[in-house]
């Protein structure tokens, strides 16, 4: 069974109105400048084709954004065993009361047409395999700016996935990559799962690097996926990709306990 799946109309809605009932945590990404940015929120209410986000706070190192109507945002959140994504506008900001409490500011968003519905286990990172070789490229400024074979000012880094989830991924490369980007910076990646595979095209996050003697560990996270039908499909076969070095992890771990 895939990890990733598609929901209805009426599954959406009942996943909102739990997760409003619960006030769940949520993420709220944004594009901001060169840049993507997590803010947290909470799903706060529920209405007829709309709901209400708590006004997303700053994110982990304090980098607010000021919110406008028609904003674009990515919205994930998790609820049991699954994470779910979506997409949608900001259709409008206001002071709104819930809980008893003093009306506060909140950004209104209609019930998207389309929900993303993923295991929570394809978010637990996982070793490539060692009998298999994912390879990547990266470069700065995101996808949509991939560098031409002419433009030696723009350099391309290439390396090997050492461990990946549906949530990010790490890779072992050459040290000179780390001088190019700083935490929170934009990459733009392509990762190859191996011969006959599709390639993944995606942004990714700076997050961590960690030295290595001849070269370096540098760790990122996704962002953006879920936005587009060509997003979905990646996300779809990466889901699959870490379900299946799970599977040969684990009956690689029953093997050696035989």
């Amino acid at each position: 069974m895939s990890s990733l799946r598609e929901l209805e109309a009426c599954q959406i809605g009942e996943v909102l109105a739990v997760g409003a009932e619960k006030q769940v945590p949520i993420v709220v990404t944004v594009h901001c400048g060169d840049h993507w940015i997590n803010l947290p929120s909470r799903l706060i209410g529920l209405g007829a084709g709309y709901c209400w986000l708590e006004m997303p706070g700053p994110d982990r190192a304090g980098e607010p954004y000021e919110f406008e109507v028609t904003d674009k945002i990515a919205v994930s959140f998790k609820l049991k065993h699954y994470k779910y994504l979506f997409t949608a506008a900001v259709s409008e900001i206001r002071l709104i009361s819930h809980d008893d409490i003093e009306a506060s500011e909140a950004m209104c968003i209609y019930i998207p047409e389309k929900m993303q519905r993923i295991s929570r286990r394809a978010f637990e990172r996982v070793d490539v395999p060692g009998n298999r070789i994912v390879r990547v490229s990266l470069w700065q400024g995101g996808r949509d700016v991939e560098p031409t074979s002419t433009e030696t000012d723009r350099p391309v880094f290439l390396g090997a996935v050492t461990n990946i989830s549906a949530g990010g991924f790490r890779i072992r490369t050459d040290p000179g990559a780390a001088d190019l980007f700083e935490v929170g910076d934009v990459a733009g990646i392509r990762m190859v799962f191996g011969p006959g595979d599709l390639s993944l095209y995606a942004d990714a996050q700076f997050r961590h690097v960690a030295i290595e003697d001849e070269c370096v560990q540098l760790g990122f996270q996704f962002v953006g996926l879920g936005r587009t039908e060509e997003d979905l499909r990646a996300l779809q076969m990466l889901s699959q990709k870490v379900t299946e070095f799970q599977s040969q992890a684990k009956a690689a771990v029953s093997t050696s306990t035989r």
